[in-house]
């Protein structure tokens, strides 16, 4: 048998076993397991410069995995991110106030919003803030006045008509933001402003100690079942509009991180689980690293009333003794 032929037996030996070899590979590589994408989940927020957006941040911040990203949007008020956690695309979790839920239902405004929204934790308190010019003595001055109570549809316009309504304070209410409330006061064009936010806000620290304004005191009536609790505001939350040793009663209402509620077992359901245990295992690094104050006032275990918990947050909480 000459050389060449041979070599090209040889050849087409050494080729099929290329090929035999090449095969084996691609199987194996087929059979082994994929590596893991990055899955996103998207939290609704509040304003620019509301406290609701800071709080997702720190979420994405200290969350964010190679596995598992949070994406802070913009929301429009409470009643809004229950809108568009139930309908908008992409939008897993919303922060919103702790009475929106049962307005919702109540004024049936959200069809199968209950069913379809859970809770995985209460974050905080929201404080609600009412500001006007040094002359308005107290709230009874608001009578028939000009108030800004917040975007149209926002939390805290569904918060300041409870709160007027349950005190019996006819006011007109205006449709402001909060930058626009403070440019509106300044103008004269409203009497007071309403602000829902977690103290201490950035926008009402910024007032000077020597402006024209104040916070007026808040206290419910023992007679009529509001959904928010007592607490104060200090100096060192607002020296520009609080003097030093004095405080301003005021009420909270809660900040709540709700989500929708998923098939159980499908893919969304299965991130938010791990999203859940994921937080819930960070709640000391929030609490102590370069974090919102806010943080240091969670308490992971409180239950919140006309509210369901998310099935994974009660099962992560009762397998730790919470």
């Amino acid at each position: 048998m000459s050389g060449l032929i041979k070599k090209e037996r040889y050849s087409r030996w050494v080729m099929k076993l290329a090929s035999i070899v090449t095969g084996l590979s691609l199987g194996l590589a087929m059979l082994a397991p994929a590596q893991a994408e990055q899955a996103n989940l998207g939290i609704m927020s509040g304003g620019v410069n509301g406290t609701y957006v800071r709080i997702a941040q720190n979420m994405s911040d200290a969350l964010d995995s190679s596995e598992l990203r949070i994406i802070t949007m913009l929301g429009k008020g409470s009643r809004q991110n229950i809108k568009d956690l139930i309908e908008l695309d992409g939008t897993d979790l919303a922060i919103v106030q702790s009475d929106v839920l049962r307005e919702v239902a109540n004024s049936k405004s959200i069809p199968g919003a209950t069913g379809s929204i859970r809770y995985i934790t209460k974050l905080y308190n929201e404080e609600i803030h009412i500001l006007a010019k040094k002359p308005v003595k107290s709230l009874k001055f608001l009578e028939g006045a000009s108030v800004g109570v917040g975007r149209q549809g926002s939390g805290t316009e569904m918060t300041a008509s409870i709160l007027f309504k349950g005190l019996g304070i006819e006011v007109d209410p205006i449709n402001v933001s909060g930058q626009e409330a403070l440019e509106a006061l300044e103008e004269d064009l409203i009497e007071a402003a309403v602000f829902v936010v977690g103290k201490p806000s950035n926008l009402l620290k910024s007032l000077e100690e020597d402006s024209e304004y104040k916070l007026l005191d808040i206290t419910l009536p023992k007679s009529v079942d509001f959904p928010y609790f007592e607490t104060e505001l200090s100096h060192k939350d607002y020296p520009g509009l609080i003097g030093k040793g004095d405080e301003v009663s005021t009420v909270a209402v809660g900040a709540i991180l709700a989500v929708f509620n998923w098939r159980e077992g499908s893919r969304r359901y299965k991130l938010l689980e791990k999203f859940t245990d994921q937080l819930f295992s960070s709640i000391d690094v929030l609490k102590s690293g370069p974090y919102h104050p806010k943080w240091g006032n969670i308490d992971i275990s409180t239950e919140v009333p006309s509210w369901k918990r998310f099935k994974p947050a009660g099962q992560w909480l009762q397998k730790n003794g919470n």
